[in-house]
Order: structure tokens, then sequence, then C-alpha cells
């Protein structure tokens, strides 16, 4: 008498272990996560290929549709202050969901198609590069107006704003790492030789810069101070915060992708579909296939 098969062990239901210790979770609706980003409390936010924007309970798996955006085929999302704002760069639109009541408005804005980063900052205004324009952009929820700050000869061409409010653009003209004051006016830069294009940039809540390029090289400034780190040797994708304050990165590999650890430690081999990711409220990491209806889920 054989035994009775085990069941593969689940995260929730629906989300089944791989063999190599990550797990798999199929949506419904043929709908695939192009991109996704962490909310209040952890939950995950994404954006559907089909328009919507969409929303994961991490502890559950629990899918809610937030929002129709109609043709709206939004590519990049940010999140602060209860609000998520959700970029479709090809048409150079703009939304923005209160996630408290689910409203939903948009606009133009002023950057159009050429926007290369954008992030939130404590004080809920969005912050937009573009390397077509010398100056960074400024978005208020609270007034729905924009204001451009002129930085003459910089081309921003990636974007992330600190805990204190500064922001941090690698600007591709000087090859240098910059920071704004906003409320000084002041910029202030590092010189930053590298190989390649620079991908990826992110602040972390414990005051360090993270830089990724398409060589493989990756840099942290913190105290001003700049490191340049072992890496992956892969190409950077992406960086996405983690609840303890560091960050989780994103490399891409032929036929793959690896994630984990920005100095190359503790790296886990993804599908060769993830183009996004982001961290839960309980640490795990959720990659996102823009090519199907999967999200992989991975512990830390």
């Amino acid at each position: 008498v054989l035994p009775a098969p085990t069941a593969a062990p689940s995260l929730f239901p629906g989300a089944i272990l791989s063999a190599v210790g990550i797990y798999r979770y199929e949506l419904t609706g043929d709908v695939a996560p192009v991109a996704v980003v962490s909310g209040s409390g952890g939950r995950i936010w994404f954006a559907g290929s089909d328009g919507t924007i969409r929303t994961v309970d991490p502890l559950s798996g629990n899918v809610a549709i937030a929002a129709h955006l109609g043709r709206a085929r939004i590519d990049r999302l940010a999140f602060g202050g209860e609000r998520l704002f959700a970029l479709d760069s090809q048409a150079g639109d703009l939304y923005i969901l209160n996630t408290t009541d689910l409203t939903v408005r948009s606009t133009g804005q002023p950057f159009a198609q050429s926007v290369s980063g954008m992030d939130v900052g404590p004080d809920g205004r969005l912050w937009l590069a573009s390397s077509t324009y010398s100056g960074v952009l400024v978005y208020d929820p609270k007034t729905s107006q924009f204001e451009f700050t002129l930085l003459d000869r910089t081309s921003p061409v990636a974007i992330s704003v600190d805990s204190a409010n500064r922001v941090w653009f690698y600007d591709a003209r000087q090859a240098a790492l910059m920071s704004y004051e906003p409320s000084t006016k002041r910029l202030s830069g590092f010189a930053l030789a590298v190989s390649g294009n620079v991908t990826a940039l992110r602040s972390d809540r414990l005051g360090e810069i993270w830089l990724g390029t398409s060589t493989g090289g990756v840099y942290r400034e913190f105290a001003g101070k700049l490191t340049a780190l072992r890496g992956s040797g892969y190409p950077v994708m992406a960086f996405a915060p983690a609840p303890d304050g560091s960050v989780v990165a994103l490399f891409s590999v032929s036929g793959s992708t690896l994630f984990g650890d920005p100095n190359g430690d503790r790296l886990a081999v993804g599908s060769g579909g993830i183009t996004a990711l982001a961290v839960d409220g309980q640490g795990r990491i959720w990659l996102a296939d823009s090519g199907r209806p999967v999200f992989y889920i991975a512990p830390r």
C-alpha cells in the first residue's frame, strides 16, 4: 500500500513552494503584474496588464481590484502619504489613487514621455526625473500642482527621496550622484565614474543611498562616503526597500534573474520574466512576472 501523497507546502491557498524554495502564486483572470510596490502595512499593490490597479493581502493572498484605469498601461508605481502614484510612461499620464477611499484622479505631467524615475518623499510629494530636462519635477497631491526646479547643466536619470526629504539623483552629464535639499535649494554631488548606465537608485531608512548599473556595478553612499561594492556582476534592474530599513536588489541574468542582497550575498534565482519586486510587511520578497499572471514569493 503506497502512502498518500503529501501536498506541497503552501504559504496561503494557491501559493505553492517550488523545488528552489520560492513560492509560485498564479493570479486569476490572466492578468500579469507589470509593476509592483509595497504600501502601508506592507500591503502589496500592483498594476495589471489589463489597465487595473490591484492590491494583495500578503497574509491571505486575496487579490482585490482597487481601480480601473481604462486603456492606461502603467509601468511605474510609487507609494507615499496613503496615495499610490501610477505612471503611464507611453501616454505621459499620471494617476493618483487615494488608498483610503479608492478615488482616482489623473493628470498630464510636464515631462510627458521622458520620465526616467519617480519617488515619494516623507511629506507625500512625488518627485520625477527626466534626462531630457535639466532639473527635477515635484507634484503636490494636496494642491494638484507641479513645480519644476531648474538644476542647470544636469541630466537626471534616476531619483529617490530619503527620510530627511533630500532628493537624490544620478546626473549622467557630470557622472555624479547628486543631492538636492528642497528647503535650502542646495545642490551637492559626488563624482562617480561608472561603466555602463545607472539603472537603479534607492535610499533606505538607514541613511544609505544605493546605485546599480547596467554592467553590474553596485555603489553605496553613506555620510558623505561613496563605496563600490562587489555586487553580483550582473546588470541591476531595481532596488526595493524592506521593513528592516535595508534594500533588496534585482539582477538581470540571461534567461533568469537573481535577487537578494545588493552586495551579492545570499542571492536566489528567479524566472527570466521577473521585471519588478517589492517587499511586504513580513519581509517576504514579491517578484512580478510581467509576461505571465504569476508572482513569485520568497522569504529573506
